[in-house]
């Protein structure tokens, strides 16, 4: 509670930058998500739910007390008859209770987790995201400014009537598509923000600057899967659901046995009293037909699932351990490719000077956009990737 406390005092003082822009630590955001995520308060909630029920139900049955007053013909005297008896299933069925309520808690348990990683997982995707969308609206703002400054150019050069009508519908179509690009770049950077806003519980501005929190290297593969088959949650889910699925077969088992009693039996008869134990016994011809069948089944149903998110598991991390290997070349090769924004403010001065026409001028710097645009959008999809593929450690 007090570290609650300490993070709703320090986290207000992290927004109030007077006209300085928002700046917020990833793992802070990750912090308010859990404390905030109404999807984690409701899976918390569901999983303490099913973890009583679990432990509800493993018990000796109610014990039973009868009373009996019978009358005799006339003449005789009356009969009554007091007895309390306390049944129970064959000893073996409160062992097998006792592990399948265990492992059903252990599945409720990796449910949540489930829930919780998927969550941090959306927000820390989200983040990269938001990261992403950012540096493109540094390159559209950046294309947008080169083409007013071809327009202020082509002003001078309109005055001693050195500009053609190609080169003046030139600049109005890359002012035109350099807005348009900024406009819808911020709109897709509002609709990001608006869902880490929902997750998070605070109020995002689009200039927040977020720290993002440091990525591992890529690991070996099997380094990778290991960690995977230990920690994925609905892995864990379902494999606790297969030992629940055993211990409820071999409760079933169990079950099929006969059932005891035990008991005490006190009655009156003409005045002579009576005492002494109850002993009895059910056969179970009837109630467990079929019962020890369904559980055969229903272990061998989740025995197959487990089984096929174990395949799912293994191809989807492989697919994605592959794609990030390949982006991690790719970044290699386009880190030597220099800095764009240097190579527009040469080409901003080339056409100041009047080493280039303006359709040379715009036909240099189409690359250097287009290489700053593949630079940013693989840098955000091998971070992506990474997440995904070290989402166990949230």
């Amino acid at each position: 509670m007090r570290t609650r406390y300490l993070f709703s005092l320090i986290l207000p003082g992290v927004f109030s930058l007077g006209s300085a822009a928002q700046s917020i630590g990833e793992a802070d955001l990750l912090q308010a998500v859990e404390r905030h995520s109404p999807v984690l308060q409701s899976a918390a909630a569901t999983a303490h739910s099913s973890q009583i029920e679990a432990r509800t139900g493993n018990t000796l049955p109610d014990p039973e007390l009868g009373y009996t007053h019978t009358w005799g013909s006339s003449g005789a005297a009356g009969e009554d008859e007091f007895t309390a008896s306390q049944g129970f299933d064959f000893p073996t069925a409160y062992v097998q209770r006792t592990r399948a309520a265990r492992a059903r808690e252990d599945a409720a348990q990796a449910s949540y987790r489930q829930v919780r990683m998927e969550e941090l997982l959306q927000a820390r995707l989200t983040v990269q995201e938001i990261l992403y969308l950012q540096k493109r609206i540094e390159v559209d703002s950046l294309r947008l400014a080169d083409a007013e400054f071809a327009r202020q150019i082509a002003r001078v050069r309109a005055q001693a009537g050195d500009i053609t009508s190609i080169e003046e519908n030139r600049i109005e179509f890359q002012s035109l598509s350099a807005r348009n690009n900024l406009t819808r770049t911020r709109m897709a950077l509002e609709t990001a923000l608006t869902t880490l806003s929902s997750l998070s519980g605070l109020s995002l501005e689009a200039d927040v600057q977020i720290e993002p929190m440091p990525l591992p290297a890529l690991a070996p593969l099997e380094q990778v899967l290991e960690q995977a088959y230990a920690a994925d949650p609905a892995l864990s889910a379902a494999r606790a659901s297969g030992q629940a699925a055993l211990a409820e077969r071999r409760l079933a088992v169990s079950l099929a046995l006969p059932k005891f009693s035990a008991g005490y039996k006190y009655s009156t008869s003409d005045g002579a009293k009576f005492h002494g134990v109850m002993a009895g016994m059910s056969i179970p011809l009837f109630e467990s037909r079929n019962t020890v069948r369904l559980a055969r089944a229903r272990q061998a149903e989740v025995e197959a699932v487990t089984l096929a998110l174990e395949t799912s598991l293994t191809a989807d991390l492989t697919a994605k351990y592959s794609q990030a290997c390949r982006l991690e070349a790719m970044s290699r090769t386009y880190q030597a490719g220099g800095d764009g924004a240097g190579k527009s403010a040469l080409l901003r001065k080339a056409l100041q000077e009047g080493s280039l026409t303006i359709l040379e001028y715009f036909t240099e710097l189409d690359p250097v956009y287009r290489h700053m645009d593949e630079v940013n959008e693989l840098s955000y999809n091998y971070r992506s990737l990474l997440i995904e593929l070290n989402k166990y450690a949230l």
